[in-house]
């Protein structure tokens, strides 16, 4: 069965709903932990500390896999991320390693760049990402460049942005993706960015509720808690779903919070991967206190869009949430301040 049963269809949007409102009325209720108890470590060091983590990234991915430096076109990107794949089986710190220098040390060396007009921290961010986007295949580590961009004009009076702002941008891209795939006669765009975090999220939400539904569940026997034993074995849940729902049983269906929480407890599994969620949120919060709203935007932009297809505890651990975490705490708050706005 390739689509959600009928019945199933109002109680998994309702789960969806309150999940969410969970989340959003639980980061509300964050303890109130004053700047004060925040490190203060010198913001020369903190800059050399994370360009180095991310020229030795780009070393150790020489020595492993090779760095690749010819243009890589859209179409040719999962020949070279099933590749790359392999290596993470033979050097599994890979898997460990590269999601901090692309989903947070780039961005970060990107926006102070930006912010500050430090043309080779701008270099350096985007040189990186680029290389880590030919070597592995991973479309989101380049296209983390414009969102960057994008953020910093939508946060440049320095002020938070209101809901009905975000969808009214979310719309202009929409608009905008589709124009581009008709001048360019292709379907590109569109797939980059409304089908990678807009559709296929949603749609793999409604896939692990048809796979699991009335089937046995796997009480995050898969992550974190792996211990536990599993009535699927060692066959992970995404490759379930991406044989039963996406008719490929070589495809990795990840899935966010919602989809993995159902597979591993039904609808209360979303509730629970719901309310871990929340201190991960208090923790960004806190350690994020001096920083403008825009600075931290953009240091985040990528362990975010991480979410949509990974659940709250495989994005900390690998997707560079708990990284994400340290950087905010160590990021000088002076220079910040000081800085321009682009």
């Amino acid at each position: 069965n390739s689509r959600i049963p009928p019945q199933a269809c109002v109680p998994t949007g309702v789960a969806v709903a309150l999940t969410m409102l969970l989340i959003r009325f639980g980061a509300l209720m964050r303890p109130n932990v004053p700047e004060r108890f925040l490190p203060r470590i010198s913001g020369k060091i903190v800059w050399i500390g994370l360009v180095a983590v991310a020229v030795i990234t780009q070393v150790m991915l020489l020595l492993t896999s090779g760095i690749s430096v010819s243009w890589l076109a859209f179409d040719n990107v999962y020949t070279v991320r099933s590749d790359f794949s392999q290596f993470y089986t033979a050097v599994p710190f890979l898997g460990f390693l590269i999601p901090v220098p692309s989903n947070v040390i780039d961005p970060v060396l990107i926006a102070r760049g930006l912010i500050s007009r430090s043309y080779l921290l701008l270099a350096i961010g985007s040189a990186s990402q680029y290389l880590l986007y030919l070597t592995t295949g991973s479309k989101s580590i380049l296209f983390s460049i414009p969102a960057i961009l994008g953020l910093a004009l939508v946060f440049r009076r320095e002020r938070s942005v209101q809901g009905h702002q975000l969808l009214r941008a979310v719309s202009f891209i929409a608009l905008g993706t589709a124009i581009l795939d008709l001048i360019t006669a292709s379907n590109v765009w569109t797939s980059l960015i409304l089908r990678r975090f807009i559709i296929v999220p949603g749609a793999l939400t409604a896939g692990y509720v048809s796979v699991f539904l009335g089937q046995p569940k796997t009480h995050f026997a898969d992550s974190p808690l792996k211990w536990l034993h599993s009535p699927y074995g060692d066959l992970s849940p995404a490759f379930l779903v991406g044989a039963k729902f996406v008719g490929d049983p070589t495809t990795a269906a990840n899935a966010s919070l919602f989809g993995h929480g159902f597979a591993a407890y039904g609808y209360a599994g979303m509730f629970i991967e719901g309310l871990a969620l929340v201190p991960v949120l208090w923790l960004l919060d806190t350690l994020s206190k001096g920083l403008s709203i825009k600075v931290v935007a953009m240091a985040l932009i990528m362990p975010s869009m991480a979410l949509s297809s990974a659940s709250v505890f495989t994005a900390m651990l690998t997707h560079g949430v708990l990284a994400a975490a340290f950087v905010l705490a160590v990021l000088p708050r002076e220079e910040w301040r000081r800085s321009r706005a682009p």
